[in-house]
């Protein structure tokens, strides 16, 4: 059993002891809060907390309605590259049939989240080009579509616009495309074509749109949504008439069949003892000492309690009346431009990190989210804090056969629509993680 620190507080808990000449077992009520009185309770602060990181083969990355795009070397977690893919709708009308009409743009337009993933001041070099295989998943079923995916398209862009994009300030892009193309599509709707008839004619004539960046230029990684309207594509134009007037239509597009393709790289970094695209577990000592979750590259924290079964079997009856997890982010993995995910959830899982029901808060139905304490004056101090009581508690129970652990998962899950990552201690380095646990029976 690994060694631990033990204090004891005097905490005044409503406790009943039966206990026979044959010293059978005890019997304790368990109180629903915790006071400080009775000396029977004990504190220990030192069972080994397991920290691992999960990477995925692959991952899903269709049907959320962001588009990633950029690139970024990230010094702990080492190159991410992104670019998306959809597959346009038609607008739900057309007015311009049999109209004399003249085009005046054709645009597509999206909305920046805020925060994008690493620095902005280099600039960025937006492209948007024309798919030519039709865009389709591996298995048939909408919205299935994974990282590794991509579809090709042409060599050249149909639109590019090049700015420096301050992500609080300009939350709508507009990124002028070919106007061969609208001045096309505009033709089209005008004689009423075919193509402009049906979504099935409309995907087999325009495939679909590739929306990223150039590399050479760009240092960030963007998550972008489509304009609050719900149109990606706007086509602009007026009406011939005595007092010509503009108008516009919007090209939607389909969320189940909407996705970003993520390229991701470690060499340089902690996490290049990783095998690309294999589905992996290592452990903290295999990189420093250090757990890394990054949803955007498919890494997840994994925390496991080893030794919790020996408290157990030295002391049969004991109970474990609170259990409190801290979290605390290493010191430098958040400097500008990165930051702190503002919520963490925690999943119950097993030894295949399969992810179960996530840990609520005492009481409730609603998950907890960590309660971020930012240190902002010395940084030490911040942290994630979880009551993991009625978790210990079921490994307790359960005994040898339990195999349940803890899966850190951003908030939003999985993450696409903002980048979420951070790098915590295992127990062999300064501040690392804790389990505190506070006993009844020792």
């Amino acid at each position: 059993m690994t060694a631990f620190r033990a204090y004891r507080y005097g905490w005044l808990l409503p406790v009943v002891l039966t206990c026979s000449l044959a010293c059978s077992k005890v019997s304790v009520e368990i109180p629903t809060t915790v006071q400080t009185s009775d000396p029977d309770v004990t504190y220990l602060d030192a069972y080994t907390v397991q920290v691992q990181t999960q990477q995925l083969d692959s991952f899903t990355t269709g049907g959320r309605s962001s588009f990633l795009a950029g690139n970024h070397s990230d010094p702990w977690f080492g190159h991410v590259e992104a670019e998306s893919y959809a597959q346009l709708t038609l607008p739900t009308s057309n007015p311009v049939k049999d109209q004399t009409v003249f085009l005046d743009s054709i645009c597509l337009r999206l909305r920046t989240n805020g925060q994008p993933y690493g620095d902005t001041t280099t600039g960025l070099t937006l492209q948007a080009f024309r798919v030519t295989d039709p865009i389709a998943t591996y298995d048939g079923n909408a919205g299935s579509f994974y990282n590794t995916q991509r579809f090709s398209h042409e060599s050249a862009p149909i639109g590019a616009r090049s700015m420096v994009l301050r992500p609080t300030l300009d939350t709508l892009i507009s990124l002028r495309l070919s106007d061969a193309l609208g001045q096309e599509w505009l033709d089209k709707l005008r004689r009423n074509d075919e193509e402009m008839q049906s979504q099935a004619a409309f995907i087999d004539y325009f495939r679909g749109l590739c929306i990223r960046a150039d590399t050479n230029t760009t240092k960030a990684l963007y998550y972008f949504t489509s304009s609050r309207a719900g149109g990606l594509v706007r086509l602009y134009y007026h009406v011939n008439s005595a007092v010509p007037s503009q108008a516009y239509l919007d090209f939607g597009y389909t969320t189940a069949m909407q996705f970003s393709h993520i390229d991701i790289r470690h060499d340089g970094s902690p996490l290049s003892v990783f095998t690309p695209g294999k589905r992996e577990l290592r452990g903290s000592e295999e990189m420093g000492g250090r757990g890394y979750l990054d949803a955007t590259m498919g890494k997840y924290i994994k925390l496991s309690f080893p030794t919790i079964l020996n408290l157990k079997e030295l002391h049969p009856y004991v109970q474990v009346i609170r259990a409190q997890l801290e979290i605390a982010p290493t010191a430098g993995s958040y400097a500008s431009p990165y930051s702190l995910p503002s919520t963490m959830n925690l999943f119950q899982t097993d030894n295949y990190s399969d992810l179960g029901p996530t840990i609520k808060n005492p009481g409730t139905v609603v998950a907890q989210t960590g309660a971020l304490y930012v240190d902002a004056l010395y940084g030490k101090d911040t942290k994630y804090t979880y009551d993991i009581t009625s978790f210990i508690q079921s490994i307790v129970a359960t005994g040898e056969f339990a195999n349940k652990s803890l899966m850190m998962v951003p908030g939003s899950y999985a993450g696409f629509d903002a980048y979420k990552r951070i790098v915590i201690n295992d127990q062999s380095l300064a501040n690392g993680v804790k389990l505190k646990l506070y006993v009844l029976g020792l």
